[in-house]
């Protein structure tokens, strides 16, 4: 183990495995379980009762909250905070200067861009990829498998099926529910409440009003507005 200086360490850590390296001013809570192979870069703060597993990699200048479960191989960038009771599973990639609220729980694989923001008590399942500057709002779902791209907004309380694909820059308002394997073009605008059935294409720049129920559609046109009126085939 090799340790830089100025390094706190709280009481009762257990420190297991050999081959860990911690950076200079870090700080480190009560009761931390940390795996072998594990690199801590200066800076970082982690908080009590943390445990992270073999070969995880942390950025300089993280915050780790209380509580945080952090899986094997992980790598989390510079400047990432991380709230309490956060669970995070093996293989995740994290991007620089992303915040991820209490009690969030990420699957396996994941993948997440840089200046990405997640909420509180949002689920994240396996294997899926989140672009740069995306901010998912509280107590989100989203599925195994889905792909978000860059600088989408996710309303709170949204669930998202399995495969789903979402373009970039789409915002998705409060509550609405997208069933699996969904294909949303970039720039798409969904209001608040809108249920999407499994399938469902729609093209770029459609907009979508409050209320609206798709079902078995595809969508292609521009620029096309829809509002407060279910779409059929």
């Amino acid at each position: 183990m090799v340790v830089g200086a100025t390094v706190v360490v709280g009481a009762t850590v257990v420190v297991v495995g050999a081959i860990v390296v911690v950076g200079a001013t870090v700080v480190v809570g009560i009761g931390v379980v940390v795996g072998a192979r594990v690199v801590v870069g200066t800076g970082v703060v982690v908080g009590a009762r943390v445990v992270v597993g073999a070969g995880v990699v942390v950025g300089v200048g993280v915050v780790v909250g209380t509580g945080v479960v952090v899986g094997t191989g992980v790598v989390v960038g510079a400047a990432v905070v991380v709230g309490t009771g956060v669970v995070v599973g093996a293989g995740v990639v994290v991007g620089a200067k992303v915040v991820v609220g209490a009690k969030v729980v990420v699957g396996t694989g994941v993948v997440v861009g840089a200046e990405v923001v997640v909420g509180i008590g949002v689920v994240v399942g396996a294997k899926v990829v989140v672009g740069a500057g995306v901010v998912v709002g509280a107590k989100v779902v989203v599925g195994a498998g889905v792909v978000v791209g860059t600088g989408v907004v996710v309303g709170t309380g949204v669930v998202v099926g399995i495969g789903v694909v979402v373009g970039t820059g789409v915002v998705v308002g409060a509550a609405v529910v997208v069933g699996a394997g969904v294909v949303v073009g970039a720039g798409v605008v969904v209001g608040a409440a809108v249920v999407v059935g499994a399938g469902v294409v729609v093209g770029a720049a459609v907009v979508v009003g409050a209320w609206v129920v798709v079902v078995v559609v595809v969508v292609v046109e521009p620029a096309a507005s829809y509002s407060n009126a279910p779409m059929s085939q």
